[in-house]
């Protein structure tokens, strides 16, 4: 049995300083969800030196949350097998990843990129030099799909607990790839369509959420995942669906999710359709 009620926030750590950055982005949102925090370490023989790992990166959580609930648990197992297992059972799994100039750790890499492919539940791999919640900005990608349509929650709930302005953004263009431009259906009928199609995807959340400041983004390019990628050099977070298992999603998905995964400048969370 469990030894907490509400689903954790999980984080991987391995002692390097990727999962350093995933412990302090974990314990702020944990304390800022009010949601126990639980600190995992995984390795394929030797558990000893997890319960070490641990209880430091334990005691770092406390220090910087006094009274924040925290469980660590050291296992057996592929360190991507076990947290995407894991993941399912957490309100988020944190995962860290190095940045410029940084040297990863076991976790890096094909681990984030592995949970945040496969997992059940959201999943955050932190980039750049943003640890905390600032509550500056969070952008979420908007592009009619169910995974988006999660992520568009995620983002608006997110939002509401930093304090933080959301921009949701869709890419659009026109005529689409590989399509022949209809006749009397121009670039302004497409934006105008887009528009409505962004506004559409944002009504329920506005009227749940409505004391979250919302500045919507409509961009024109056929490359979502440049579009993306340039707005997270201002943002804290950046959010996007995951439709299939096994793949992040939706128009948004396949090169844009690997592309933020690997290079944002800030903390990239993916979101399944169901979680």
């Amino acid at each position: 049995m469990s030894s907490y009620v509400q689903p954790p926030v999980l984080v991987g750590v391995d002692g390097s300083r990727g999962a350093l950055d995933a412990l302090r982005l974990a314990a702020a949102e944990a304390a800022l969800h009010g949601f126990p925090l639980r600190i995992l370490h995984s390795a394929r023989v030797d558990v000893r030196g997890g319960h070490v790992v641990g209880a430091e990166a334990a005691a770092r959580a406390v220090r910087r949350y006094p009274g924040l609930p925290v469980f660590v648990h050291a296992v057996r197992g592929r360190a991507e097998s076990v947290l995407a297992e894991e993941a399912g059972n957490a309100a988020m799994t944190v995962l860290g990843r190095r940045g410029a100039n940084r040297r990863p750790g076991p976790l890096a890499g094909s681990v984030s990129s592995h949970v945040a492919a496969r997992a059940r539940g959201p999943v955050v791999v932190v980039r750049g030099d943003r640890y905390e919640p600032t509550g500056r900005r969070i952008v979420v990608g908007v592009d009619g799909s169910a995974g988006s349509e999660a992520a568009t929650g995620f983002a608006f709930e997110e939002a509401a607990k930093r304090g933080a302005v959301l921009h949701p953004m869709l890419v659009w263009t026109h005529p689409a790839p590989g399509d022949l431009e209809q006749v009397g259906y121009g670039a302004a009928e497409a934006a105008q369509a887009a528009a409505f199609e962004l506004e559409t995807a944002l009504a329920g959340w506005r009227e749940k959420y409505p004391d979250v400041p919302v500045a919507p983004v409509l961009v024109r390019s056929r490359y979502p995942e440049r579009k993306l990628l340039e707005a997270t050099v201002a943002a804290d977070l950046i959010v996007v669906g995951r439709d299939r298992p096994g793949g992040i999603g939706g128009l948004l998905g396949g090169t844009v999710g690997h592309t933020l995964v690997h290079h944002a400048e800030c903390p990239v969370a993916i979101v399944p359709e169901v979680w």
